[in-house]
């Protein structure tokens, strides 16, 4: 059975569970609190477990307040795989999963989640609305080979390349790039990226065996 030079296992079909770490706030805790599935994130955001915490955030006006309070109160999880601490040397096992980030969508917002949810190619697993309720996060499955474990930072590089690349084209007419001509955040490239859960009643969810491989991002580069 091949491995990577991190010593995970390279086989997709290894870790059917899809587990990640959930890491209570503030963000500056970086030791897990345990493994959670999506399924069981799905049902915390649908939940009023995040309702009050979520409403509060997005009645503060000013940016920095914004900041602090969704770091010192938002609970997160790194979808890209389960960790001892949250750092990019504390990887334990890869998700197969990755995070699209896309933020300041505005007005096109529900218009862009209900094309995502019938996207055939990147088939999305989970889709919700970001913390500050103007962007959204989108969790697909990779697979893990994929991931360049030999890279300093950045180890996420090359998915997120091809799939930005894909909503360039795909989904051009409803996201405004960045400063940088990106439509996904950049930050996405980091494997042990934090991300805020929150309160979404409507988040999206369809766990499915659909997966990026090899092919896309030779396609999408």
């Amino acid at each position: 059975m091949q491995q990577n030079n991190m010593g995970f296992n390279n086989n997709f079909e290894s870790h059917k569970d899809n587990k990640f770490s959930y890491f209570k706030a503030p963000v500056r805790n970086t030791k897990p609190l345990k493994k959670i599935t999506l399924d069981e994130v799905h049902r915390l955001i649908i939940s009023d477990d995040f309702k009050q915490v979520t409403n509060e955030l997005r009645n503060i006006k000013d940016d920095a307040k914004k900041k602090d309070l969704k770091a010192s109160n938002f609970d997160y999880v790194t979808f890209n795989g389960v960790f001892t601490e949250r750092n990019d040397k504390g990887l334990k096992i890869p998700s197969n999963f990755f995070t699209v980030d896309i933020d300041h969508v505005g007005e096109n917002l529900s218009l862009l989640k209900e094309k995502l949810k019938v996207d055939k190619v990147i088939c999305p697993q989970l889709i919700f609305v970001s913390p500050g309720g103007d962007g959204l996060k989108v969790v697909i499955k990779i697979n893990s080979e994929l991931i360049d474990y030999a890279a300093t930072s950045k180890k996420m590089g090359t998915i997120w390349q091809s799939i930005n690349k894909y909503f360039s084209i795909e989904y051009a007419e409803l996201i405004t790039p960045n400063g940088n001509n990106d439509f996904i955040d950049g930050a996405c490239k980091d494997i042990s990226r934090a991300c805020f859960l929150c309160h979404d009643a409507a988040a999206y969810i369809n766990v499915n065996d659909v997966f990026i491989d090899a092919d896309f991002v030779e396609k999408y580069n």
